[in-house]
């Protein structure tokens, strides 16, 4: 399952190419469910709780799978005139990280057969709408400086959050 957005597609196999596509991160008058990501992105909606309500809908819907989460995260966008200092703080991914893990830990108690869950990401990647222009990642990487990798608060935060 990759938690970005709150897309649902459902092809019918028994009709030919006939498919059904859902817009589920609009309200029923066209504004977004959430806000959007920094950066304005218009795929990156921010709404945890959109976690919880697909995961019991697949739950209730294909008779409780083994669900894997393999990615879930934030968006960011690349700002070259940041300071480091700046750069590794980003109190809105922990933020982000806490609630989506909330939603998916009432999911879990709903009974939802969650075996994984992957964040996204540890590292920056290519997106193919938006090349390299957003920062995704728990680690900064100084593209200046034969791409180090910084830890950010983030970074820090998650591991010692999971351990409880």
């Amino acid at each position: 399952m990759l938690s970005l957005t709150q897309n649902l597609r459902k092809t019918e196999l028994l009709l030919p190419q006939r498919s059904f596509s859902f817009n589920t991160d609009r309200k029923q008058n066209g504004d977004p469910i959430g806000p959007l990501a920094e950066g304005n992105s218009i795929i990156y909606i921010i709404y945890p709780q959109g976690v919880k309500k697909l995961l019991e809908f697949m739950n209730k819907n294909y008779r409780n799978p083994i669900i894997y989460i393999t990615e879930n995260g934030i968006t960011e966008p690349k700002d070259n005139k940041l300071g480091l200092d700046a750069a590794l703080k980003d109190p809105h991914r922990i933020e982000n990280n806490l609630r989506h893990l909330y939603w998916i830990n009432r999911a879990m108690k709903n009974g939802v057969n969650l075996k994984e869950y992957f964040h996204w990401a540890l590292f920056d990647d290519y997106e193919w709408g938006d090349g390299c222009t957003l920062r995704f990642e728990l680690n900064y990487i100084d593209y200046k400086n034969n791409l180090t990798r910084i830890p950010k608060e983030s970074a820090k935060w998650l591991p010692k959050f999971l351990k409880g």
